[in-house]
């Protein structure tokens, strides 16, 4: 055991850690000769060597149960003048799992403005019914990697480092295993991808051992019957959205350890494609002239390995397109900053990259458990990942609706025939995702062109993004109409019926190009259209 390099706490930390380790002397463990010590594990302590801050603290006990201490934190806090839930909230449990990577029992709650998880030392896998507390050293050599196996002792104010290895790995800038790698990940499978997500945030490198091990069929399959989707999608979340995110580069490594296909799995029975509940329609696929000379199950196959080939591609282009009309994940800004200053909606990054990365497949489909023929970018969503619905009914737009509208007026801006009407209407269809379905098109042309085209299609691409902000057009979806139906229905006398639809879109246009007129100047406009 290495004792070693003190981490510096905060005001509010050394308070909260103070108090855990008073109310572990207050309240001692009778069935045990040993007094309770308070440890922080995991990210908390990593994130605090790295100089980075964290508000979700993991605390290991070595002689209580994580629910029984918690119990112990709620009581103290209820004693305290009746103003428990100004300290600390109610607890939440979640009950231990090993099929599904989950071995101990974790109580949840916050306390002092902190998000804590209390749970005791892991035991070691065999161990009898009698031991029910693992030692620090068995926690350690039992957790995914080294870097995430160091432990602050509050007593002592000491980082503990049981494997000797995490300090080296985190000063070498790379992620390990304590254990055998293929023994660590057979534990828990879901670690394959833990490495990726951690691996790019942190900019480490992965050893050969864990790249071996992810890579393998015996984690691959391990991935897909123990692990749940949403777990799948709680770590591509991190890998998109997370802490110093880079969605490129997860994805990429995702391809290298060819876990692609187990991750964004597809409705697919590889021994039967006909007698799937769940399967891709073979009759459904937008084929070439391939489906003279092949089967069915030989064009799904071909459609699905281009399709992932297709994925790796956009990405280098998406990441080729970003560098030169310099995103840096929330905003486009050009040479031009002032016309930030009047933009009011961001690209959405998350939905820039699933958008792009998934676009190959949107021509499958596959057929659901009622009988219903769905797109099989669907399934990838909500049933591989676990997304929400309205991730794939905004993918689904940008892709089926928007993309298409913006390349027009990409093509339009090149030719100089770019107007104010035509791209406020298109804004008023695609609302808040302009700017990424923007970004989609020009990816997707860049994509399908040669590569001497690209530079003119960003520019392109950045002179339509700028004059939609010159004009003024950006947020014009969220105008007010000067006239409900029923007042155009009044000052006009016409009756219910399509006419009103009618007016309702001429109003629409005139507020586009008259965002400055009131309302009685568009009753005139109306009326003269009449």
């Amino acid at each position: 055991m290495t004792l070693t390099r003190n981490i510096k706490l905060n005001q509010s930390e050394d308070k909260l850690l103070s108090t855990l380790q008073f109310i572990a002397s207050k309240y001692p463990v009778e069935s045990s000769s040993s007094k309770t010590t308070v440890r922080c594990a995991g990210g908390w302590v990593r994130d605090k060597l790295l100089g980075l801050q964290s508000d979700d603290i993991d605390i290991v006990l070595n002689n209580c149960s994580g629910g029984d201490f918690a119990r112990h934190v709620y009581d103290h806090f209820s004693a305290n003048n009746g103003k428990r839930s100004e300290f600390c909230s109610s607890i939440g449990i979640i009950a231990s799992n090993p099929s599904k990577g989950k071995h101990l029992e974790t109580a949840t709650m916050r306390v002092m403005g902190y998000e804590v998880d209390f749970s005791n030392f892991r035991p070691p896998p065999g161990s009898t019914e009698d031991k029910l507390f693992g030692t620090p050293e068995e926690d350690a050599l039992l957790r995914d990697f080294t870097i995430n196996a160091l432990y602050y002792n509050v007593e002592t104010g000491l980082v503990e480092d049981f494997t000797e290895r995490g300090f080296r790995d985190l000063e070498n800038k790379t992620l390990r295993t304590p254990l055998e790698s293929m023994k660590t990940l057979r534990d828990d499978p879901l670690r394959a991808l833990r490495a990726v997500r951690f691996s790019v945030r942190f900019g480490f490198s992965l050893s050969g051992a864990i790249r071996a091990a992810a890579s393998s069929t015996i984690i691959k399959d391990l991935l897909q019957k123990q692990t749940t989707r949403g777990r799948f999608g709680s770590e591509i979340e991190g890998m998109l959205t997370g802490k110093s995110s880079s969605p490129k580069a997860a994805l990429d490594l995702i391809f290298e350890l060819n876990l692609h296909n187990v991750v964004f799995q597809l409705p697919r029975d590889d021994n039967d494609n006909s007698s799937m509940t769940h399967k891709i329609a073979k009759t459904s696929i937008q084929t070439s002239d391939d489906v003279n000379h092949k089967d069915g199950s030989d064009v799904l196959d071909s459609a699905i390995s281009s399709g992932w080939l297709d994925s790796k591609d956009i990405l280098r282009t998406l990441s080729a397109v970003i560098d030169a009309i310099d995103i840096d994940g929330n905003s486009v800004h050009s040479s031009h900053r002032r016309h930030l200053e009047l933009a009011k909606t961001p690209i959405d990054n998350r939905l820039l990259y699933l958008t792009s990365f998934l676009h190959p497949f949107r021509l499958l489909n596959y057929t659901d458990a009622r009988g219903n023929i769905r797109p099989v970018i669907h399934f990838i969503i909500q049933e591989s990942l676990r997304f929400k619905h309205k991730d794939f009914v905004n993918i689904w737009a940008i892709i089926i609706e928007h993309e298409g509208q913006m390349r027009i007026l990409l093509h339009k801006e090149k030719s100089g025939t770019s107007c104010k009407l035509e791209i406020g209407q298109a804004l008023h269809q695609m609302k808040e995702l302009w700017v990424t379905a923007l970004v989609v098109a020009t990816v997707m042309e860049a994509h399908e062109n040669p590569l001497e085209r690209r530079e003119e299609l960003i520019q392109t691409c950045t002179s339509l993004y700028e004059r939609t902000i010159n004009f003024g057009l950006d947020g014009c979806w969220l105008v007010t109409p000067h006239l409900s139906g029923k007042e155009i229905m009044h000052e006009l006398g016409i009756v219910k019926g399509p006419m009103v639809g009618y007016y309702l879109s001429e109003q629409r246009k005139w507020q586009i190009m008259n965002p400055q007129g009131d309302k009685q100047a568009c009753i005139d406009f109306l009326k003269e259209e009449a």
